[in-house]
């Protein structure tokens, strides 16, 4: 009994030392130009399908495995400069967002309808 009761313990404890857990880093996208925050920036962990998008001040918090320092961050935004940030051990970010310089092309739709009109005879 005493046997059956160490091998459960050690199984279990086992299972605890592999358990991977993740971490938290917090932090806050800004602009460069004006350095007020930017909302709905694209925090996207590289080779995951985690992420997560800034708030309306700019902040986010997103989850990455403990152990992987190597951890690389795709921030995005329309009308700004990607960026890949390692993570390393940090905690906290503050990431600065440049505007991109590429222009647009200019877009334009037309419609067209046609439309068939039923006349009458005037008696």
């Amino acid at each position: 009994m005493k046997l059956i009761a160490v091998l459960l313990l050690s199984a279990f404890s086992f299972s605890f030392c592999f358990a991977q857990t993740n971490r938290r880093i917090s932090g806050e996208v800004t602009d460069s130009a004006t350095g007020g925050p930017l909302a709905g920036v694209s925090i996207l962990v590289k080779g995951k399908s985690g992420g997560t998008q800034t708030n309306a001040q700019g902040k986010f918090v997103l989850s990455v495995p403990a152990n992987d320092t190597a951890t690389t961050l795709l921030v995005e935004h329309v009308g700004y400069q990607a960026q890949e940030i390692t993570a390393g051990k940090e905690k906290i970010l503050h990431i600065v967002l440049a505007a991109s310089m590429s222009q647009m092309e200019e877009v334009v739709t037309i419609g067209y309808a046609t439309v068939k009109k039923k006349i009458s005879p005037a008696l």
